[in-house]
């Protein structure tokens, strides 16, 4: 039996995954000694364009896709740009750090303390 959706005024007919021969999913294990952080990020002046460029220094500098980086989500708001990102480690957010920081500083961005809290459950599409 399909699955009904409302998107944006209209409906959509998706299979369900045990229909589709697929097992459900299950949610991701953690262990305790491998607990994923969720860090959100905000600062003042870190528009699009200048997170675009990042982008671009990050991709430059070998760091486009970082160790330990599991999701990355770019929010805009009133012009600017937050960032939500999962990592594995603390230790892998602050390696990424040691790129990112001095691109930001160059580009004029200055971060607030990022907001850090233990990810409970994670859920993939």
């Amino acid at each position: 039996m399909p699955i009904r959706c409302r998107a944006a005024g209209s409906v959509h007919e998706v299979q369900s995954p045990a229909l589709l021969g697929k097992p459900p999913r299950r949610p991701r294990e953690r262990t305790p000694d491998r607990m994923a952080l969720g860090f959100y990020i905000t600062g003042k002046g870190f528009t699009q364009e200048k997170y675009d460029t990042t982008l671009g220094q990050l991709e430059e500098a070998g760091a486009g896709a970082p160790d330990g980086r599991i999701s990355h989500v770019a929010l805009e708001t009133g012009g600017e740009i937050r960032v939500f990102d999962i990592w594995e480690s603390q230790a892998a957010f602050e390696a990424f750090g040691a790129t990112l920081l001095p691109i930001l500083t160059a580009a004029g961005v200055e971060l607030n303390e990022p907001m850090v809290a233990r990810v409970h459950n994670e859920i993939k599409g």
